[in-house]
Formats: structure tokens, sequence, C-alpha cells
């Protein structure tokens, strides 16, 4: 799993920031996105797109939608988040 599911959080970045007292200049935020059907295996599934430099992934949410096309019903459930990278992880 590229991040622990317990750093995978609701919470806005500047929350987070703030009851952790580090800065965002510090940080590079990068969209993680999953899409994928809802199963109890959702959030373990999501968390393997995050990146692995990632310290905290913060304003998870999801959303579902159901289509009636082609005379079945399906349902799609959207992951996303904000992973928050330190920037000491990159090279410049």
């Amino acid at each position: 799993m590229a991040v622990d599911i317990e750093k995978i959080l609701t919470i806005s970045a500047r929350e987070w920031f703030e009851m952790n007292e580090k800065k965002p200049s510090k940080y590079e935020a990068r969209g993680v996105h999953h899409i994928g059907v809802m199963a109890s295996s959702a959030l373990s599934d999501f968390a393997e797109k995050v990146p692995t430099e990632a310290e905290v992934v913060v304003g998870y949410r999801s959303t579902s939608a159901t289509s009636g096309a082609s005379g079945g019903m399906s349902a799609m459930t959207y992951y996303y988040g904000t992973a928050l990278i330190p920037r000491k992880s990159f090279p410049y």
C-alpha cells in the first residue's frame, strides 16, 4: 500500500497544516483519483494510487453515480483527495 489508510483524512489541507504546525510552502499538492465500484476494498484501492512520497492525503471524498444505460443499472464511485508531498522529496 502506498500510504497507510490512517493517513487518508477528510480534513482540509489548511486544518492539517495548522494542527501540525507545518508550512504549506514546504509541500507540493498532488490530486489523487480512483474510480471503482463501492466495495470494502475501495479505501485500500485508493491508497494504492497515492504517491509513495506523500506524507498524508487531505480532503478525501467519494461520490457515487448510477446509470441506466444499455438496459441495465450500473454504479460507479469516484474517490478523490489531495496528497501532500514534502518538497525535499523532489530533486529540484
